[in-house]
């Protein structure tokens, strides 16, 4: 939608301190580091920071967000990894771990490995995952942080060989839809789309759309940006 000039995204490909986010908890945590409120560590940034940008070395860009309109949240995960006060990315820290030839399944659990020499150990990392009220109260603060409309949408609607629902993906749908009556807050389901078309149509994997589906997710979200500017 931002290729086509139909949205104007203010971080993501045109700034130097841009990074995913995948919870609640690293969604507040940016929000906080743009402000200048929070800052991410130089030694933590390989861990917390998901990008393909040089990053700054003041990652502060308060001025960025008086601009903004509404903001938008997918939340992906519960899951949540913390090294000294700092939200790490999972896939960072897994691929750290991983080359470094460590098991991923155990340093994503915060379970102790043994790090090869010349590898800067994760010792105090932590593994967790946030409860219902940890994440309702952080979708709140993103919304009173920013001061301006908030859009939530869930992780893509996918069902296994099985065709069950993949683990943990209905809690989150359940949570952002109790949101959504409880305080108003406009709320993206991925699901009636996929479903309209067909995991085989819309889905290249469990975790992203087709290149060619991505027009169609992309304007089904944007109608919901503007229901939701309407709603405000």
């Amino acid at each position: 939608m931002d290729s086509l000039g139909l949205i104007n995204l203010l971080h993501y490909g045109k700034t130097p301190n841009w990074w995913f986010t995948h919870s609640s908890g690293e969604a507040i945590q940016y929000l906080k580091t743009l402000t200048g409120e929070f800052d991410i560590p130089s030694n933590l940034r390989h861990l917390a920071c998901e990008t393909t940008a040089d990053l700054p070395n003041d990652l502060s860009a308060p001025e960025s967000l008086k601009s903004a309109d509404i903001v938008v949240v997918e939340i992906s995960t519960f899951k949540k990894l913390q090294m000294q006060g700092v939200r790490l990315n999972f896939q960072n820290v897994w691929g750290y771990a991983h080359r470094a030839g460590v098991s991923t399944s155990d340093v994503l659990a915060g379970r102790q490995v043994f790090w090869p020499a010349g590898i800067a150990p994760l010792m105090d990392l932590t593994a967790d995952k946030s409860d219902v009220s940890e994440v309702t109260s952080d979708l709140l603060a993103i919304k009173d942080f920013v001061g301006v409309p908030m859009l939530t949408v869930d992780h893509i609607y996918s069902l296994t060989d099985s065709g069950g629902p993949i683990p943990g993906r209905p809690a989150i749908t359940d949570l952002l839809a109790a949101l959504k009556s409880s305080h108003d807050i406009p709320f993206h389901s991925t699901r009636a789309l996929i479903e309209e078309y067909g995991q085989e149509v819309a889905l290249a994997d469990d975790n992203h759309y087709k290149k060619d589906f991505e027009l169609l997710a992309g304007r089904a979200i944007l109608a919901s940006i503007h229901s939701a500017l309407k709603h405000a």
